[in-house]
């Protein structure tokens, strides 16, 4: 039996909010953007990507995390 191997990471942007506060934007390397919106601050945004969301961090690999102020979230 061969061990499956992470080789896609995603990278996480926190952003400013068209409503006030942060969302964040998880960007896959070979899949769509997501975005997760609805956080206070961008510690709370932070504290989210560590303890919450699904990645592959959880297992011991890194993962990319940017704050953005600057991103258009008009797409």
């Amino acid at each position: 039996m061969e061990l499956a191997t992470v080789k896609y990471r995603p990278t996480f942007e926190i952003c400013p909010s068209n409503p006030g506060g942060c969302l964040i934007v998880v960007i896959w390397p070979k899949g769509p953007e997501q975005q997760f919106d609805g956080f206070s601050s961008v510690e709370a945004a932070q504290r989210w990507i560590e303890n919450d969301a699904p990645h592959p961090s959880k297992t011991g690999a890194l993962v990319g995390i940017q704050i953005n102020p600057e991103r258009d979230m008009q797409k």
